[in-house]
């Protein structure tokens, strides 16, 4: 798997808390991330604590969290505020760049686009979706 976690985009709890069992379960880290612009509307302090939820519930697995702040300037000024480290922003590229900077000055990042991600909301069954994803790559059909 190349070091990096394989994503899966949850929207909400109920999903976070499926993708941490299958990863608890396979056993494998985990980047959770948020649906798209989901800093926008949902926002950072929303997305932290479905982080920290997931965390206690599954203390022994790695988790990764990245926010999706869609073209939100101000949603990724929240989510560096409220500490979110791995920010995903689509904005203007003079933006990016003001972004970046503010983002590196945190040890955080900001990617300009979205990663390949195993999308829950489709899925009926979440925990035996996320075990495929997290240990070999398929995506469910």
């Amino acid at each position: 798997m190349n070091g990096v976690p394989r994503a899966v985009t949850v929207h909400g709890l109920e999903d976070a808390l499926a993708a941490a069992a299958a990863a608890a379960a396979v056993p494998a880290p985990l980047t959770l991330m948020s649906a798209p612009a989901a800093g926008v509307y949902a926002g950072a302090g929303w997305f932290a604590a479905l982080i920290a939820a997931v965390r206690a519930a599954h203390p022994g697995i790695e988790v990764q969290a990245t926010l999706d702040c869609g073209a939100g300037f101000g949603a990724v000024l929240a989510a560096l505020r409220a500490g979110h480290k791995q920010l995903i922003f689509t904005g203007p590229p003079d933006q990016t760049a003001t972004l970046t900077a503010l983002a590196a000055a945190q040890n955080a990042t900001i990617a300009c686009s979205r990663p390949p991600s195993l999308d829950l909301r489709p899925c009926r069954d979440k925990v035996t979706a996320c075990r495929v994803w997290l240990a070999d790559g398929r995506l469910p059909a």
